[in-house]
């Protein structure tokens, strides 16, 4: 496949310049493991799968304006886990009958505004700073590297329950932290 080996930085080059091959090969190397985020939270395999496909449509529908400063590859997860919250929030409002015309003033996050994205981003990384450094070994292998429990586990010679019990800490931190963020992005 053309690009298949080529940079983030290439593809998005040729992203654009409308090269619909690069589109191609960014969906190959970021689908599933945008796909297994999403499946992650939410248990509907199909709106997992939708969820994944609206954002690459949204990043060809809008390939001449975008910017990625930061990566393209922090960019997709960043849009993947905001349309998870998304789909939540939805979920929570349906499940509490608020009616839509209650929701009027309520601003939707849009993942293509750089701003938030740069604020939310940095709030992320600057969390999994302060992790421990054992905790902060264990969720960048798991998040950044996409490594299984068990293979991190083995990586570094601990059991597969320590690994879990890290990314609980990990995890727990960063919810806590960002929640205030995502509250002012949401509400």
């Amino acid at each position: 496949m053309p690009f298949s080996n080529d940079s983030d930085e290439k593809l998005f080059s040729a992203l654009k310049q409308d090269d619909e091959r690069a589109l191609q090969a960014i969906i190959a190397r970021y689908w599933e493991g945008m796909y297994k985020m999403a499946t992650n939270t939410l248990d509907d395999l199909l709106l997992c799968e939708d969820i994944v496909q609206d954002i690459f449509i949204k990043i060809w529908n809008n390939r001449t304006t975008l910017d990625f400063s930061h990566s393209l590859r922090a960019y997709l997860f960043a849009s993947t886990r905001y349309e998870i919250y998304r789909q939540l929030k939805r979920q929570y409002l349906q499940q509490n009958r608020f009616e839509p015309e209650e929701l009027t003033d309520i601003e939707r996050y849009n993942p293509h505004n750089l701003l938030e994205y740069k604020e939310l981003l940095r709030h992320v990384e600057d969390i999994v700073d302060t992790l421990p450094a054992r905790c902060r070994e264990v969720y960048l292998l798991s998040r950044e590297q996409h490594l299984a429990h068990k293979d991190i586990a083995e990586r570094l010679n601990l059991s597969t329950k320590t690994v879990e019990n890290q990314l609980t800490i990990a995890l727990r931190r960063i919810r806590n932290g960002i929640g205030k963020v995502l509250f002012l992005l949401f509400f």
